[in-house]
């Protein structure tokens, strides 16, 4: 993984801090399959959430990463209330 940083992130420039987007990676990867919070991920990386949106973007820009819906058991159903007889 570390080459592909070397290689490809770092040689495009689509990230200045690499150290930072190395640890946001491990971060991400702890997260995955939870609902994504920029703040608390900002948080533990020290960078602000608008950085983190944009390592996300990197993400699926590159096909590391792919956002996925949220999972639901079924479908919503629409309540339909019937005429009172």
């Amino acid at each position: 993984m570390s080459d592909y940083l070397k290689e490809e992130i770092a040689a495009e420039g689509l990230v200045r801090n690499l150290p930072g987007f190395s640890g946001f990676l491990n971060l991400a990867a702890l997260s995955d399959t939870e609902l994504v919070n920029y703040s608390t991920i900002a948080l533990d990386c020290g960078v602000s959430s608008q950085t983190i949106k944009e390592y996300f973007t990197i993400l699926t820009d590159t096909l590391l990463g792919k956002w996925l819906p949220a999972y639901r058991r079924r479908p919503k159903r629409r309540v339909i209330s019937s005429p009172n007889r």
